[in-house]
């Protein structure tokens, strides 16, 4: 469990820091929070491989004036403000080996679409098919 807690204190401040910098820009640019999903590579507990998916806007706003020469224009939102509405999403991220293991017809998508992309690469589909089923039952799923 402390591992699965510092993944989620080490994805909140990347996070943070991600939108942090997009917020900073001018005109700023919102970095809304898509998804997070996590996967094993290497056989344990908890996830070791993260994918964070972000929807980056930018605003077309004018860069403010303090000094009001220029007209007004509203200020970019606060770090803070967006952040604690998206920080839920880390802590309960997407477990892809467990969603995997539990729906079956989505297991079977995924294969059937590696499949295609390796035959086009001229790669073994049976020798993919057979590693891809060894490798999804090490993996013990999400409690």
């Amino acid at each position: 469990e402390s591992l699965k807690g510092q993944t989620d204190v080490f994805l909140a401040g990347l996070y943070k820091w991600i939108l942090g910098m997009v917020l900073n820009q001018r005109p700023h640019t919102i970095a809304k929070l898509q998804d997070v999903i996590g996967y094993r590579v290497i056989q344990g507990d908890y996830e070791d491989l993260i994918s964070i998916a972000f929807l980056m806007k930018p605003s077309f706003d004018s860069v403010p004036d303090p000094n009001g020469i220029v007209g007004t224009s509203e200020m970019p939102p606060k770090e803070h403000e967006i952040a604690t509405n998206h920080l839920l999403k880390i802590a309960k991220r997407t477990d892809a080996d467990t969603l995997l293991k539990e729906n079956a017809s989505l297991m079977e998508a995924m294969m059937l679409e590696m499949k295609e992309l390796l035959l086009k690469a001229n790669y073994d589909v049976n020798a993919y098919s057979d590693w891809a089923t060894q490798e999804s039952s090490k993996f013990p799923t999400a409690s």
